[in-house]
């Protein structure tokens, strides 16, 4: 019988036979450190996501219909970074998840939908 190792302290395991880990503390940590291995480009895009996201909710909250981009850019808005694409009445929106904008080049005004 082969003995195995736990993948994260190292001792040895019992149990079952395609058991990984020792007990429920080293699953875990093993589990939560490969999480947190993101490459920094990863985490430093999906913060962006994020804070595009409440932006645009914040706004829509306010009762904002459209926003100057070198104020939205003030606030921390990158209008490139979005998470997908659709076309509804005619007109190209971008989404932030569930959120959706129109980036009007030519007035330099984001205008939440």
């Amino acid at each position: 019988m082969e003995t195995k190792l736990c993948k994260w302290c190292g001792s040895i395991v019992k149990g079952r036979t395609d058991k990984k880990f020792c007990n429920d503390y080293c699953r875990s940590a093993f589990h939560y450190k490969q999480k947190d291995e993101k490459p920094e480009i990863m985490k430093r895009i999906i913060r962006q996501l994020e804070r595009n996201w409440v932006l645009l909710g914040t706004w829509k909250k306010k009762g904002l219909q459209s926003v100057d981009i070198k104020a939205a850019r003030m606030q921390g808005f990158v209008e490139d970074c979005y998470t997908g694409v659709e076309t509804k009445n005619g007109k190209r929106r971008k989404l932030v998840f569930d959120r959706a904008f129109v980036y009007e080049k030519g007035g330099g005004v984001i205008r939440g939908i």
